[in-house]
């Protein structure tokens, strides 16, 4: 007969409830929380949260490093949800998680427990006071990654990201209480700085989602030379509308992995309706075979902080592995190998 893995502890009613929709465990409240099974007995912290994602996952990690390297005891994570990322996250990190839909994750000397339930994705909501980071938040913490070593002060990053001071100090002050920004130096006591820049990619790759985006696909008839990329990017230069190249394709170009690239994505300009650029392209919107994407995005924020390289604009390497792990063509692949490669954490 399988033994049955005993979770007790100071369980509100929510945890409880979680704890108990593990299949083959018991939950019961008590005062020491522990995880059992058999003869063996390891001694856990239990964190209860509604929803855990991204940011809420470093937090839980951030707490189970604090708390390993004086006390030991491991942190059994529960919640009602869990997103993909985060139990990504905890389970990388060796934090313990159950959650009400099914999923866990336990690897202990003598006790392994893995579950797997993938949920369909919700968008993300939160309070007021308490940002998303999409939008203009999202380009405050693309500023933040692509200068994660900076003393940033408030008027300074509103003005990198173009934002005003009450978004920018808004975003800074969530990411000081997720524990991803802390205090700078001692000669500027009202700078942050970034404490933990993957948990602030994780975060933002999670929670970010574009606003008001228009998109065409389109067939474009290869030239001589066979790179599309190019050869848009050279009518688009001469026309005069700023784009950036970006996903898969951008990514195969920074750091080439053994993958074809049937989509070649663009974020256009709002300024330049889309039909326009098709126009301009010579191009022929299709339904379905399209080998070019043209997409806008409110405030144009897909385009912040593009660059030149190698005679074409490119977006910046954050939105480009952003972009391309959202490609349901092994783009999680090719962003993954991309982030290694490219980014390095």
């Amino acid at each position: 007969m399988t033994n049955a893995l005993k979770i007790a502890g100071p369980l509100t009613p929510h945890a409880l409830r979680v704890a108990r929709s593990l299949p083959l465990a018991t939950a019961e409240p008590a005062a020491d929380a522990v995880l059992a099974i058999g003869d063996r007995a390891f001694p856990v912290e239990i964190k209860y949260q509604a929803r855990i994602g991204a940011a809420e996952a470093w937090a839980v990690v951030r707490r189970s490093r604090e708390r390993g390297s004086t006390y030991g005891p491991t942190i059994l994570a529960l919640g009602d949800r869990t997103t993909e990322e985060a139990r990504r996250i905890l389970e990388q990190n060796g934090v313990a998680y159950i959650d009400g839909t099914g999923n866990a994750h336990v690897d202990l000397p003598g006790l392994y427990v893995h579950v797997e339930r993938p949920q369909p994705s919700r968008q993300t909501r939160r309070g007021a006071g308490s940002p998303r980071l999409a939008g203009k938040a999202g380009v405050v913490a693309q500023a933040l990654l692509l200068e994660p070593d900076r003393d940033w002060r408030v008027i300074d990053l509103a003005a990198r990201a173009k934002v005003s001071l009450g978004s920018a100090h808004a975003v800074l002050a969530r990411l000081e209480e997720l524990g991803i920004m802390e205090a700078g130096g001692e000669q500027r006591a009202e700078s942050r700085r970034v404490s933990n820049r993957t948990a602030l990619l994780d975060t933002w790759a999670e929670e970010n989602r574009d606003l008001g985006v228009r998109q065409v696909g389109a067939y474009v008839l290869p030239t001589r030379e066979g790179d599309i990329a190019l050869t848009i990017g050279r009518v688009l230069r001469q026309e005069k509308v700023v784009y950036a190249l970006s996903g898969v394709a951008a990514a195969a170009m920074l750091a080439p992995l053994l993958t074809a690239v049937p989509v070649t994505t663009f974020w256009i300009d709002e300024a330049h309706p889309l039909e326009d650029v098709v126009v301009m392209l010579r191009a022929e919107v299709v339904e379905s075979g399209a080998n070019v994407l043209l997409r806008q995005a409110k405030n144009s924020t897909a385009l912040a902080f593009s660059e030149e390289r190698d005679n074409l604009h490119l977006a910046n390497v954050f939105r480009i592995y952003y972009d391309a792990r959202r490609d349901p063509r092994r783009g999680r692949e090719q962003a993954e190998h991309f982030r290694e490669e490219v980014i390095g954490w």
